[in-house]
């Protein structure tokens, strides 16, 4: 089956768009203090940042972040799954579940996202973005 650049566009915007609606979600945290703070906000996030976050299973998962502005993280998510945040990771070792996905800062932040490493961001894992900044600029 081949599918055309504009279709595979329209997919790609329909599914960032429903990653960033579920990184909006309205719903109240369940524990108190699970908002970030405005500090944490505003500070704590940086591109080339890999983050570790617990799934609903109790592993943890690895995140990427790509590129970020005021109000969206720009992030890479990977495979694997971890019984304790590694202390020493390399995400060129992993491989990608999604290879670029908008997400609300505050979204990330909700899952409590615990820093790792900072890696240098490369050209091949900006290209999903890159496709993403294109189609938004078409529509």
């Amino acid at each position: 089956m081949s599918f055309s650049k504009k279709t595979m566009i329209r997919t790609l915007i329909s599914v960032c768009a429903a990653l960033f609606i579920v990184g909006c979600d309205s719903k109240q945290p369940e524990a108190a203090g699970t908002e970030p703070s405005p500090e944490a906000m505003q500070t704590e996030l940086q591109a080339g940042g890999v983050y570790a976050s617990k799934n609903e299973e109790g592993k943890f998962t690895i995140t990427k972040i790509l590129a970020l502005d005021e109000f969206t993280v720009h992030a890479r998510f990977y495979n694997e799954e971890f019984d304790q945040i590694p202390s020493d990771i390399a995400t060129k070792n992993l491989s990608f579940l999604i290879g670029h996905a908008p997400i609300a800062r505050e979204g990330f932040l909700k899952d409590n996202q615990q820093w790792i490493t900072t890696e240098e961001v490369s050209a091949d894992e900006l290209k999903g973005y890159k496709l993403y900044l294109e189609a938004m600029r078409e529509q």
